[in-house]
């Protein structure tokens, strides 16, 4: 049984989706904050995690984890007064500062997704979409597990 590594921003609905899919194939849930150990570590020597991260690994980092399916979640296509508007709607407190760091880390980590041919999902517009789509590419790799 492979791990599912999702990765992105505060915000982005990866606490949403880890917990949703942990129900549904009926994995363990765990976050960065709970590891105790080295993350790449720990996710290439465990196995029946969903694992919430909050940008803990790089694209490059993951390229090498074969135990599992890696997906990165961002802001690639908001302005940052847009972004800045949602954040703090959603009481998430963020000051123009953060939300240019998200921005650019964003941005990084979409270009990096892009070079090493791992999937970045733009949660800008519909998170419903990117969710279901993501759902989708796990039953098609289901048989790898």
């Amino acid at each position: 049984m492979k791990n599912i590594i999702i990765c992105g921003l505060k915000g982005t609905g990866k606490t949403t989706l880890s917990k949703l899919i942990a129900q549904k194939y009926g994995y363990k849930y765990i976050s960065d904050y709970e590891i105790k150990e080295n993350i790449k570590s720990f996710a290439a020597n465990k196995e029946g995690y969903v694992m919430d991260l909050c940008y803990s690994l790089f694209p490059k980092d993951c390229v090498e984890l074969s135990n599992s399916l890696v997906y990165f979640l961002g802001f690639a296509s908001i302005d940052e007064k847009l972004l800045y508007f949602l954040m703090n709607q959603k009481n998430e407190g963020v000051g123009t500062k953060q939300i240019e760091e998200m921005k650019r880390a964003s941005l990084l980590f979409f270009e990096e997704c892009k070079c090493f041919n791992l999937p970045f999902f733009d949660v800008t517009m519909d998170r419903e979409k990117v969710f279901n789509e993501i759902i989708i590419d796990i039953e098609k790799n289901k048989t790898k597990f």
